[in-house]
């Protein structure tokens, strides 16, 4: 990904971006691996609180330390102070580490065994023998450096990476706590079951903030406003804060929902175990479904609708991204499935007899089930979505879509389940189709359900109002990114632009126009005229009956409905 020549120039006078990232990644790699040693060694011996507080610790200082710098904004060492603290926090690390070990280089760990029913097999070790978790948190440090990078450039950092932003993304590595803690031998401490009670406990506080740190940003306040130099190539601003809440809300969502669903289904408590392998195609899941289906959203999709271009109509134009929904739902749930059971992916999960029922009864159910949730996810889902208006959807009908959404992730699931013959491993009563227990297993069953819960809230509840921000601001920036174009570029935009707002149904034109005229109040004034006299320049070339449609909105967000009418008319005839 590239930042716009002004920032190029600015920041590192033509050195390709990845050059100019890799100081930070270093820097938050070190920091995250220490991090999780420490906890590793904390969740090891039986210091749990200890171990959740430096869980914890971790996102919660840096986004303190975010939020202390945005009173600074607008100074160039603002940006500089809050990335400054990174290597704080991995020093504070290094010298706990330091102090708790004797010998820094020995620690626990557990290694899973395929051949075997799902415990874990006690082993010893130095940080460098996990060469998963070693490419895991490679994987979410790059991630998070591209996220902090200030692309921009420092003195307007916390226009576009606002504190709230920033706090999202710091808490998205709590992936690492949980790592830290499953693997955690705590049958050493306690008898069995009353480990896995207390394991659940640490993994409740851990969920906590995973799913909190989702629930927030859903916030209009995590979005920045408009700030130059963010253009991957002019009239496409790069704008991860319009890509980051609702994809975080919906694969946090189907997460816990997953979650939420195993731990339901046993008779017996059968807590999540980790494999960082499992973890490292599930990354690959995530990418899918974040940047990658957003960008696509926002290139392939939004820029064309805004632009009136025919090929971003049409359930056809909606089943690329549905499809890059499905098959990264797939690598999903797959690499958790295996990470959560503890095994590397296609080395237990599908392949050891008592993971794999295909071709019997509950694997060909799984299977359709898998062919529902393609349908429910793929054509009637890019059916239904042109049937809506963007930004005039209303609440029930925003609602609905998450829950058609929602439905296929559930069916998704549990064709996983059957197909995987997840459930017969942990019950030893050959429960071989879904059921639940909760008399037998009520501690497992209310977990269960209450991360079921959890989950659906993100998707259900908080991501419609995610989307609906994402798409405000990315009308509000748009006005910017579009005064600073070249003249000839600027003029063919608006033209198009305002030739499909003339045509929009009267509901949704209202929505663009009242987010446009709010990023027009954003611009320095003398940009702000400029635009507005183009604006009507190409609007009075705009047949009668189109200008009068358009002045309606305009005057009915400026003024107001019960005015709208007869400044409109004043309007139209000069």
């Amino acid at each position: 990904m590239v930042t716009g020549a002004a920032a190029t120039d600015r920041a590192g006078r033509g050195v390709p971006f990845p050059l100019r990232v890799l100081p930070l990644y270093v820097v938050v790699y070190l920091a995250f691996f220490t991090w999780w040693w420490l906890m590793v060694l904390l969740f090891g011996n039986g210091r749990l609180a200890e171990g959740l507080g430096v869980a914890y610790s971790l996102p919660i200082a840096v986004s303190i330390a975010a939020a202390a710098a945005a009173l600074g904004q607008g100074s160039r060492w603002a940006g500089a102070i809050h990335l400054s603290f990174l290597p704080v926090v991995l020093a504070v690390y290094a010298a706990l580490l330091a102090v708790f070990s004797g010998d820094p280089f020995r620690w626990i760990i557990l290694t899973p065994h395929a051949d075997l029913p799902p415990s874990m097999t006690i082993a010893s070790g130095g940080p460098l023998s996990d060469a998963g978790a070693l490419v895991g948190i490679g994987f979410v440090s790059a991630v998070i450096a591209i996220m902090l990078f200030p692309m921009g450039g420092l003195p307007r950092y916390f226009q576009y990476r606002r504190p709230l932003f920033v706090a999202g993304v710091i808490f998205m590595p709590l992936f690492i706590a949980l790592a830290a803690a499953l693997r955690a031998p705590y049958s050493l401490f306690f008898e069995a079951p009353e480990d896995n009670v207390v394991k659940g406990y640490v993994f409740l506080a851990l969920i906590a903030g995973f799913w909190g740190s989702a629930a927030w940003l859903a916030s209009a306040r995590t979005q920045g406003i408009y700030a130059p130099g963010l253009a991957i190539r002019p009239l496409l601003p790069f704008r991860p804060d319009f890509i980051l809440p609702g994809g975080v809300l919906f694969v946090k969502g189907t997460i816990l929902t997953g979650v939420g669903l195993m731990l339901m289904i046993h008779k017996g408590l059968m807590l999540p175990a980790w494999n960082w392998w499992g973890f490292a195609l599930a990354f690959w899941g995530i990418i899918a479904l974040i940047p990658a289906r957003g960008m696509y959203k926002m290139i392939r999709g939004r820029r064309r609708r805004m632009l009136g271009e025919p090929a971003a109509f049409g359930s056809g134009a909606g089943i690329g991204r549905e499809l890059i929904l499905f098959l990264g739902l797939l690598v999903l749930l797959y690499g958790f499935v295996s990470a959560f059971k503890g095994f590397v992916p296609f080395a237990g999960i599908g392949t050891v007899p008592r993971y794999n029922s295909v071709p019997e009864a509950p694997g060909l159910l799984g299977l359709a089930l898998l062919a529902v949730a393609f349908v429910l996810l793929v054509p009637v889902r890019a059916w239904v979505k042109t049937r809506l208006a963007e930004g005039a959807e209303t609440w029930p009908q925003l609602f609905g879509k998450q829950a058609l959404l929602y439905l296929g992730v559930v069916t998704m699931i549990l064709g996983f389940i059957q197909t995987f013959n997840l459930p017969q491993d942990a019950t030893m009563t050959e429960q071989r189709y879904l059921g639940f227990f909760p008399s037998a297993n009520p501690f497992g069953f209310v977990l269960g359900a209450t991360l079921l819960g959890l989950g659906a809230v993100l998707i259900l509840g908080l991501r419609p109002l995610a989307l609906r921000n994402e798409l405000a601001g990315t009308l509000r920036t748009m006005v910017g990114v579009v005064a600073d174009v070249p003249e000839p570029s600027r003029t063919d935009f608006m033209a198009r632009r305002v030739a499909v707002l003339c045509r929009m149904p009267e509901a949704q034109r209202d929505y663009h126009v009242r987010c446009m005229l709010e990023g027009l109040r954003a611009l320095p004034e003398e940009r702000a005229i400029a635009l507005r006299q183009k604006m009507m320049e190409l609007l009075l070339q705009r047949p009668e009956g189109e200008r009068m449609a358009l002045m309606r909105s305009m005057d009915k967000v400026m003024f107001g409905p019960e005015r709208t009418m007869g400044r409109t008319k004043r309007h139209a005839t000069g």
